[in-house]
């Protein structure tokens, strides 16, 4: 026949054309299965953080997207609901920094009077950030308070745990303290936040901790001020202290309580703030902030920011986020 004859002719051609579409289909499924192997899965460690749930009583609505903040962890708590607003990996052990000196604050407050005299002695040469006291100067329990939590100095915190016992022993009782309260992802090593594979927390367990020192009438004042003028008692100088918490100068509503830096730890801060936000109602947007209608809601917060590399723009990126997802949550069931 002659198509049978003339296919004979031309075998050579389709057993090339054959082979060809062959090796094309082999090499497809090869590039498949290749990408597939080299497609990174990511550990649960460091997937997206999911956020906490909160309870229907008191629920941010979940259709706002989050701001992206730099920083590793984040816990909020309102104190007035006694509710987690947002936990984005808040029970991670991380190194606290200067936050350990609410914790240092503590023990204190158990051990020493505020009228008493500490004289400042060895803790004048500790490392990091420092008043500069001389080792003679001599100063009330009072004063280097101020001085340890405005100014976040070493050689007051330093001065105070040597004035309260011998600092091991100052180490056990801050330990101590930490399980009294339930702080299951805290141990201290040092007073001060100086970096220690050894010393490390949680931003819920820091979150506990700042209300636990908010709940002591003193300490909750000293957190909330801006700058204060303490006494050496010996030649009456006085010296000024300042916070280094910059949010305080942005209004009334930001009250305390601390920050802390360090190489490892990165910028740690935790905030209060205190307001009253109204809620709109209807699709117009009108406002009212009377507390007895239900349209407003008086806010006592708790902010931790834990590794971030701006702490102050991450809070400012936070704060207006938890207003606007409050406000739709409350439309919501309106």
């Amino acid at each position: 026949m002659p198509f049978l004859k003339r296919l004979y002719q031309y075998r050579l051609l389709l057993v090339l054309w054959l082979g060809v579409i062959v090796v094309g289909f082999l090499g497809a499924v090869l590039q498949f299965w290749h990408t597939l192997a080299m497609t990174p899965v990511l550990p649960l460690s460091i997937q997206e953080p999911v956020s906490t749930p909160i309870p229907p009583t008191y629920a941010l609505a979940t259709d706002s997207a989050q701001p992206k903040l730099t920083a590793h962890a984040v816990w909020v708590y309102d104190r007035n609901a006694q509710q987690v607003l947002l936990a984005e990996h808040a029970e991670v052990a991380t190194a606290p920094a200067s936050l350990v000196k609410m914790m240092t604050a503590l023990v204190v407050f158990d051990n020493l009077d505020l009228d008493d005299t500490v004289t400042i002695g060895s803790a004048s040469a500790v490392p990091g950030n420092r008043a500069k006291f001389l080792s003679q100067d001599q100063f009330s329990v009072r004063d280097l308070f101020k001085t340890m939590l405005l100014f976040s100095a070493n050689d007051a915190a330093e001065a105070l745990a040597q004035a309260t016992s011998a600092p091991t022993s100052f180490i056990d009782q801050m330990n101590a303290k930490a399980q009294q309260l339930s702080l299951r992802s805290t141990h201290f090593t040092n007073v001060t936040g100086l970096d220690d594979p050894d010393q490390v927390s949680s931003a819920q367990d820091l979150g506990h901790l700042a209300d636990q020192l908010l709940q002591n009438p003193f300490l909750e004042e000293t957190v909330s001020q801006q700058i204060a003028t303490v006494k050496e008692l010996r030649t009456g100088r006085l010296d000024t202290v300042y916070t280094t918490n910059n949010l305080l100068q942005r209004g009334p509503q930001f009250l305390g309580v601390k920050t802390g830096t360090t190489d490892q730890a990165g910028q740690n801060l935790i905030f209060r703030y205190r307001d009253t936000w109204p809620i709109p109602l209807g699709d117009e947007g009108e406002q009212s902030a009377d507390p007895e209608s239900g349209t407003a809601r008086d806010l006592d917060l708790i902010v931790v920011i834990l590794g971030s590399q701006d702490r102050y723009q991450d809070a400012l990126a936070l704060l207006p986020w938890l207003q606007h997802s409050l406000r739709l949550a409350e439309n919501s069931v309106r």
